[in-house]
């Protein structure tokens, strides 16, 4: 086996998905060397994940030598101990990543909250380098959000700042997947567009063959998307609901954060490049600061990945402190 925990070599980065595994070997400036993707167990015991994220490290490093582990996780998440607390999508509502890895490698293991991870990889690799001041986003089957203000990466008291897709922008809104009442990503989470679409055309009486697909739970939002490039008016006035709502959500993060500049990643924005220019139009609409550049994600659908393995790299300071705080 390698030699783990040997000092100036790479790092290992691990992306825990509700659905995927994907775990790299980086270097230490932060290029990604190899790879390796596993499902992420929907059954099993409290180090079931860790287990399945131990034989992937293995797979890749057994002739390789990494000083430190980083992972980026579904949340709701406890900072101190690295365990994943009652998660919503996952078949396993709760597991621990933190404890078996170190244990098994003999190495740090920094456990955050994914989108905490990917805002660290843009503020030390991407988008983000030479700014103080970065907030990524990203649009997905959720939606989420990370911030570093003044160079320091928010963390929050259990690990679960900046849950900006719980933002309310509608009060008396729709229901979100979490039961929170007009939360951001209820109106555009990839999960949640198809519930809109159907509310919407229940609501205002559309009857077109589109909207009753909509009724019928019989289109999910890349089909809605596609319809929208086509012309269909239902899937449009669906668009445009989406578009206000993220422009809405966005100029929110912008008000609070006062960022240098927003990365936008997730696979909603990232295959529909063109609702993204549509959503940046709308953004100074509701902001009250001048908006930043809102920008795509440096890594994609990597993000996580690769922000995961800059938090191994360079442990933010003030997930060490919640640490230090446990010791």
């Amino acid at each position: 086996m390698g030699r783990w925990g040997t000092v100036g070599d790479g790092v290992i980065g691990v992306d825990v998905g509700a659905t995927r595994l994907r775990v790299g070997y980086f270097s230490r400036d932060g290029r990604l060397l190899s790879r390796a993707e596993a499902r992420t167990p929907s059954e099993g015991g409290r180090n079931s994940v860790a287990k399945v994220v131990a034989e992937l490290i293995e797979s890749l490093a057994a002739e390789e030598d990494f000083t430190a582990i980083g992972i980026g996780t579904i949340g709701p998440l406890d900072i101190y101990t690295g365990r994943v607390v009652g998660t919503p999508n996952a078949g396993i509502r709760s597991f621990d990543l933190k404890e078996l890895l170190e244990e098994r490698f003999g190495v740090s293991v920094y456990v955050v909250n994914d989108a905490t991870a990917a805002v660290w990889g843009e503020f030390k690799g991407g988008v983000g380098v030479g700014k103080l001041n970065v907030v990524y986003v990203t649009l997905s089957t959720g939606v989420g959000a990370g911030a570093v203000v003044d160079g320091n990466l928010l963390i929050g008291k259990s690990g679960n700042a900046v849950e900006a897709g719980h933002i309310v922008i509608n009060y008396r809104g729709a229901v979100c997947g979490c039961g929170g009442i007009g939360h951001w990503e209820a109106y555009a989470g990839g999960a949640s567009i198809p519930k809109l679409a159907r509310a919407i055309a229940l609501e205002e009486g559309w009857d077109n063959e589109t909207a009753k697909r909509a009724i019928r739970g019989e289109v999910d939002a890349p089909e809605i998307f596609r319809l929208w490039r086509l012309g269909d008016p239902f899937a449009s006035r669906v668009i445009n609901e989406v578009t206000e709502a993220t422009a809405a959500g966005l100029a929110s993060v912008i008000n609070v954060f006062d960022p240098e500049v927003v990365a936008v990643g997730g696979s909603v924005a990232l295959k529909n490049r063109d609702f993204l220019r549509k959503v940046v139009e709308a953004v100074p609409k509701y902001a009250l600061l001048d908006a930043p550049p809102i920008v795509e994600a440096s890594f994609g659908d990597d993000a996580v990945l690769y922000g995961a393995a800059w938090v191994a790299i360079d442990p933010p300071p003030t997930l060490l402190r919640y640490y230090l705080r446990k010791a």
